[in-house]
């Protein structure tokens, strides 16, 4: 399992060309644009903060354009193993 923001499709075909041999599923997970601000106010306390909160919307325009996901799953108002869970069981790594 790789997590990474993955903006355009060679940056995809990349991965895929490294990971050879493997089967490629692309998870997407989204949340408000409010809370991605926050999330990244509260990770960035740094100079860049701005630029990466400023970013947000754009990001999300990009990945909404480049269509490059084979499923969506909500990262909001959950746990990170209610998350998990629903990444690997729509992967098909793991039966419901």
């Amino acid at each position: 399992m790789l997590a990474r923001a993955i903006e355009r499709r060679a940056e995809l075909e990349l991965v895929r060309q490294r990971c050879r041999g493997t089967e490629t599923v692309v998870c997407r997970l989204t949340a408000s644009k409010g809370v991605m601000e926050h999330r990244f106010r509260m990770r960035e306390p740094g100079v860049l903060q701005v630029g990466f909160v400023a970013r947000v919307a754009e990001l999300n325009a990009i990945r909404d354009g480049a269509r490059l996901k084979d499923f969506t799953v909500a990262n909001e108002n959950c746990s990170l193993s209610e998350v998990a869970h629903a990444v690997l069981f729509k992967a098909g790594w793991i039966p419901s």
